[in-house]
């Protein structure tokens, strides 16, 4: 069977085969053995491990795609609904509905935290939905909690959410969320004073996207996302502005650094004449061949 999906974490890993199977493995010194197997009704868009429950050490959430048909006098009618599953050993904890059908999603915090490992992350998720909004839920124990909605107050609406990243794009030490569309469009969304979603950048491309990631791939200190297309190419997204304070900073301080370096270097030479000559004082002049 065609590997859609897989997500690894400490001594397990998850395999989704043919988009409805989600068979969970237990890593051992001999290899690996089955733990559980779900097969889904629906079509599992996306899937991301979390440790919500008391009981294990992990809960894969799975993003699913739900379809039903309505009869309609004679004809049969297929409808898109939506789900998202919470799922323990193979089990469904409990399910429920957003308000379009979800097609990704991304752990969020509203500030940038470092946990040490990802089970320690914040118990909340936002979902990229297919009405173009995404949506902000916690997870507890027994049933989600709706925290809030973004992406269609005062707009038109927008063609749905294939792709999300939660990232510190700004670097402000509040996330921004970067979403790519069916339509090729790529936006980042980052929070205002009112505590709304304002769109900072926004652009389309002329092919679809298959994936994005952020990080500070080129300049240190400096963010960007990066995503790849549909004929292979890999394109990068840096903060213009931050890229010109960065370099402006780079002209000033040139001279001074080239400076450091320079006395760094004459002082290394100094040190490495003074171990030469304290080892000819050590050593007879008539053992020393020089060649």
């Amino acid at each position: 069977m065609d590997c859609r999906s897989i997500n690894l974490n400490e001594g397990y890993f998850e395999l989704i085969f043919q988009e409805y199977f989600l068979n969970e493995y237990e890593i051992t010194k001999d290899g690996s053995n089955d733990k559980s197997y779900f097969l889904c009704p629906d079509k599992i868009n996306d899937m991301f491990i979390h440790n919500i429950t008391e009981t294990a050490n992990y809960n894969p959430i799975l993003a699913c795609q739900v379809y039903f048909s309505l009869k309609n006098s004679a004809n049969i009618k297929l409808l898109q609904d939506k789900g998202i599953r919470l799922t323990e050993d193979g089990n469904v904890l409990y399910a429920f509905m957003a308000q379009g059908a979800v097609n990704c999603m991304q752990p969020y915090s509203k500030e940038v935290k470092s946990p040490a490992t990802k089970y320690q992350l914040d118990r909340t998720m936002v979902f990229g939905l297919g009405d173009g909004t995404f949506v902000n839920v916690l997870f507890e124990t027994d049933k989600p909690v709706y925290l809030w909605s973004a992406g269609l107050e005062g707009q038109k609406k927008k063609a749905g959410i294939s792709l999300i990243k939660v990232y510190d794009f700004q670097n402000r030490g509040i996330n921004d969320v970067v979403v790519v569309r069916d339509d090729s469009t790529i936006e980042v969304l980052s929070l205002n004073t009112d505590q709304e979603f304002e769109t900072q950048y926004s652009t389309v491309l002329n092919e679809g996207v298959t994936a994005i990631d952020a990080g500070q791939i080129n300049i240190p200190g400096l963010n960007e996302f990066i995503v790849s297309t549909y004929s292979g190419k890999v394109l990068g997204y840096l903060d213009s502005e931050a890229v010109n304070q960065v370099e402006s900073k780079k002209v000033k301080e040139n001279p001074k650094d080239t400076e450091k370096k320079i006395k760094a270097l004459r002082a290394e030479i100094d040190k490495l004449k003074q171990n030469v000559d304290q080892l000819k004082a050590e050593v007879p002049s008539e053992g020393i061949v020089v060649r």
